[in-house]
């Protein structure tokens, strides 16, 4: 992994753990990034896996900002789904 790449996953996992107070840490999180997982097999089938990883990686809708709704360790998990994808393809962008 890049270095300047890994410093912008470290900086993203920090903004992530110190999102405002009253963003709220859900009893269940609706994100499930710590137990990610490729689950669109047909998707992986039809427009390639990193396809597929950039696809099922979000926070909600990107249409008007990003708006993320919770906060805790399903919401920061996301920067290791990030780390692994980006390591098993370097080359190219997943959801960076």
């Amino acid at each position: 992994m890049q270095p300047n790449l890994k410093d912008r996953l470290a900086e993203l996992r920090q903004y992530l753990k110190a999102l405002p107070s009253n963003i709220p840490v859900p009893k269940e999180s609706k994100y499930n990034f710590s137990d990610f997982s490729l689950d669109a097999a047909d998707w992986t089938a039809e427009i390639g896996e990193v396809a597929a990883v950039n696809r099922e990686v979000r926070f909600g809708s990107r249409a008007g900002g990003l708006k993320i709704m919770e906060r805790g360790p399903e919401t920061e998990a996301a920067v290791d789904v990030l780390e692994t994808w980006i390591k098993k393809y370097p080359l190219r962008e997943v959801g960076v």
